[in-house]
């Protein structure tokens, strides 16, 4: 492990199995600039910092940028996880297996394979060992046409999810596993693939139960949870997202495939890792896993405390070769913390800011926030708007001292240097033009500084009607729904750049569009209906009833839970915020996002689901019968 310090400042970057979290961006890739931005705030306070890593390849670069020069602050720390067997695997063609396939309609022939797995092992470094599963049972099949290239498909070629997830359920006999792979979808197919080839597993019925009840029994975690197996990724409920993890914690199930979310952020040891990813081609490189994620995925395999050595096996779709163990143990140039900033998809989003700031006095509110521009011109809003709040700051640097702290300015050749610092001149010209309530609305609303005048327009209006409906004090959670719909509140959030897909179905997987209207659905959400009826009351022309309900189950997590509890909350938060301002008496209702959020309509069911409660159902039920029971009228009792 690694550290170093200053007298505010102590960073850790540790060499092994632990969680790690990078301090500007995540190593060797270009994320965000949100932990690379609050380092920077908090160098201009007296806070005491502590950062650890365990996939940092540049620490001392790092060091020096958080200690500013004073002295020496990076420590090293030698503990090591289990003892880790490196194994790489791929398919072999069974020769013995081919087959021609008559072609269809005049089309060529096609020739057939059966395929086994080929695993290379490598206890040590200096020895590798070749296995291979058995002919008798294949885990797949190889199809090549006339012009020798492989046939995909249906009915062709099996998918490399289906090969690899066939050869991760014969390593369970080793113990419990996690599989990484870099889609949501292809976590569910990967699952779904390893769970039938399995048995009920007795451990996890209560789980596949409880899942039942929350997700629907159509649901396909459902299934596969019944069988010892699980998937795991962001568009599921967080508490489902929690259940899976504890349930591998615990043993409850033998097996997980999860995207590298998991693997990311959540301490989640097992005994074997296999790690699944599709790479090709012209693939773009944020669907590939970066070698700081491999390492991060590496060490979850083996349990400390319960085992000497935890399994890694490498799944590839190439024929073997020795270099390719090199993978499992990147380079300290392959983990280099770059910041957004410096890279190159940063530096055309500049290109592309200066044209248009060239073309309108409005450019940084066109600025999309998904590219780094975004993200720069709200972080130097958000200096502006803290360095006005705390005077004592303010007195003693300027929003220039604070923006020039980054740790790109450590990395970027003067001329960039002095280009984004002038397009944090057109953001401070537009700050000074901008009223003080805005100012403070926009820099509370952690949106695109586009989205957040939009916002705050969308509760402008929202006031303006709440005004014009009258009455006294704080509205009811239907009146404020009933004014959130009338005013098309969600389907004007939902257009923001920030909502990305988090509402959006389809009539099959590759299928049309389908346009469902969020009011009634949050309205039946918040009346506690489950999910299955949300589905089948509002996703009737998808046919698979199993599909409508896997988007319903998406839709509402992300689009309802996540994305509309926050935009609302602020649209909300911010029309009360103007009718205080105009001195009016109403006031819409101020936790309006947390019924969304939780999915209930009374202030009781929300507390008891924020204190744990597992069952919405149970706390719906219980938060109904406290409301609509009549108050108990106090016993008179008398002295004798």
């Amino acid at each position: 492990m690694v550290s170093w310090r200053t007298p505010n400042t102590y960073l850790t970057a540790g060499a092994g199995g632990g969680p790690a979290t990078s301090t500007s961006t995540r190593p060797g890739t270009t994320s965000g600039l949100l932990l690379e931005g609050l380092l920077s705030l908090l160098d201009a306070s007296d806070a005491r910092l502590m950062l650890l890593s365990g996939v940092m390849g540049n620490a001392a670069s790092l060091a020096a940028w958080t200690s500013a020069g004073q002295g020496d602050v990076l420590f090293t720390d030698d503990w090591r996880a289990p003892r880790r067997l490196h194994v790489l695997t791929a398919t072999d063609k069974i020769e013995a297996s081919r087959a021609v396939v008559p072609g269809r309609r005049g089309a060529a022939d096609k020739t057939r394979y059966d395929l086994r797995a080929h695993l290379a092992v490598r206890p040590t470094s200096a020895t590798e060992q070749h296995l291979v599963t058995s002919d008798d049972t294949p885990i797949g099949q190889l199809v090549i046409g006339a012009d020798n290239r492989r046939k995909t498909g249906s009915g062709n070629t099996s998918p490399a999810y289906v090969t690899t997830a066939r050869t991760a359920r014969l390593l369970l006999r080793a113990g419990s596993l996690l599989m990484v792979v870099t889609q949501r979808a292809t976590a569910r197919d990967a699952a779904k693939v390893m769970a039938a080839e399995l048995d009920d597993d007795p451990r996890s019925q209560g789980l596949a139960d409880a899942l039942a009840a929350r997700l629907g029994v159509d649901h396909p975690l459902v299934g596969c949870v019944r069988k010892g197996v699980a998937y795991h990724h962001a568009g599921l409920p967080v508490e489902v997202q929690e259940a899976v993890e504890d349930a591998i914690r615990s043993e409850t199930i033998r097996a997980v495939v999860a995207t590298s979310t998991l693997t990311d952020g959540v301490n989640l040891p097992v005994r074997t890792v296999v790690i699944a990813t599709t790479e090709y081609e012209g693939q773009d490189p944020g669907q590939r896993m970066s070698a700081a994620q491999l390492l991060n995925a590496v060490g979850r395999a083996g349990r400390a405390g319960k085992e000497s050595e935890g399994w890694i096996v490498l799944a590839l779709q190439k024929t073997l070769e020795g270099s390719d163990f090199d993978r499992l143990t990147p380079a300290p140039s392959d983990l280099e913390v770059r910041s957004t900033l410096a890279g190159d998809t940063a530096l055309a989003a500049l290109a592309e800011a200066e044209a248009l700031v060239a073309q309108t006095q409005d450019a940084i509110l066109q600025l999309p926030p998904d590219r780094e521009t975004g993200g720069f011109v709200n972080y130097v809003w958000l200096i502006l708007h803290t360095l006005e709040l705390v005077p004592d700051l303010a007195n003693t640097r300027t929003w220039q001292d604070v923006v020039r702290r980054l740790f790109a300015f450590t990395q970027l050749p003067d001329d960039l240097k002095s280009r984004w610092l002038a397009l944090a001149d057109v953001v401070a010209a537009r700050y000074a033009q901008t009223p003080q309530a805005s100012r403070r609305r926009w820099a509370q609303a952690g949106t695109s500084l586009g989205s957040a005048a939009v916002i705050e327009s969308i509760a402008a209006a929202l006031a303006d009607q709440v005004q014009l409906i009258g009455g006294l004090g704080e509205r009811s959670l239907d009146e404020t729904l009933d004014v959130l719909a009338e005013q098309d509140v969600y389907a004007q959030l939902l257009q923001l750049p920030e909502a990305t897909r988090h509402w959006r179905f389809r009539m099959s997987p590759r299928g049309a569009l389908v346009e469902v209207d969020a009011a009634p659905v949050v309205r039946d959400w918040i009346a506690g209906r489950d999910l299955s009826d949300l589905a089948d009351t509002h996703l009737t022309e998808v046919a698979d009833s199993a599909f409508r309900l896997e988007q319903m189950v998406d839709g509402i997590s992300e689009g309802v839970q996540h994305y509309l509890a926050w935009t609302v909350g602020l649209v909300i938060a911010q029309a009360n915020d103007i009718l205080l301002s105009r001195l009016s008496p109403l006031q819409l209702l101020a936790s309006t996002a947390a019924h969304l959020r939780y999915g209930v309509d009374t202030p009781l069911a929300i507390d008891l689901l924020v204190r744990d409660v597992r069952s919405r159902t149970l706390a719906r039920d219980l938060g109904r019968i406290a409301r609509d029971a009549e108050p108990v009228k106090p016993v008179e009792t008398r002295s004798r």
